[in-house]
């Protein structure tokens, strides 16, 4: 599951700017492209100007959307594409996961909210800005969908990903819960060290998942 330090190119679909980890990426694979779709302007004007600041050349970011690609620009032109915190913020994942195998990248990594079963759960959380509210339209919603990976792995070998591999995301630091009540991940230890990762009233099941097509 490690990205070869070749002359390659990536798609990397990122949750917002600040998270970009293609950044850290590109100084570990220094001969590699990275190309980060957002569908928000602001992001991606600031964004670039960081890649800008930082004097990272081979890392930029386009104006994009997941369910409207632009397939003639992006097909067969990137070896893989990652999808970092995203599917579980949209409100399904066989339309966005199908979008992205139409590109026909030869692999797909993704980091977002998994269950090991036959279990999934499609969650809206709403953020109350006051205990009064009666009008929840005024509240911050936002997906927490957690998602089956047989069904993923099933979904993916169906468009030619038989290399199918995912393992969880163990923390291994404690992360205080926050004083607010609102959604924010924090961590409880476990009677066997291990720790759970949650933020508000959500187990975050965080997974990495990587699929590869065989040669």
């Amino acid at each position: 599951m490690r990205l070869k330090n070749r002359q390659k190119s990536c798609i990397k679909q990122f949750e917002n700017f600040k998270q970009l980890s293609g950044h850290e990426t590109a100084y570990r694979f220094p001969l590699c492209r990275f190309l980060g779709i957002d569908i928000n302007n602001d992001f991606v004007e600031q964004g670039n100007r960081f890649f800008t600041n930082e004097g990272t050349p081979d890392c930029r970011l386009e104006h994009g959307d997941l369910y409207c690609l632009d397939f003639e620009k992006l097909t067969n032109k990137y070896e893989g594409i990652v999808m970092l915190q995203t599917l579980s913020w949209l409100p399904e994942a066989e339309g966005a996961l199908y979008e992205i195998t139409k590109l026909k990248p030869r692999w797909i990594a993704l980091s977002s909210l998994f269950y090991d079963g036959l279990i999934e759960s499609k969650t809206e959380i709403s953020e109350l800005n006051d205990p009064n509210e009666l009008d929840d339209g005024l509240a911050n919603r936002s997906f927490y969908n957690t998602y089956s990976i047989p069904k993923i792995k099933c979904f993916l070998q169906k468009q030619g990903y038989s290399i199918f591999k995912h393992t969880p995301f163990e923390i291994d630091i404690d992360l205080p819960k926050p004083e607010h009540s609102r959604m924010g991940t924090y961590t409880e230890r476990l009677s066997n060290g291990k720790r759970l990762q949650l933020s508000g009233p959500l187990l975050m099941n965080w997974y990495f998942i990587y699929a590869e097509k065989t040669q």
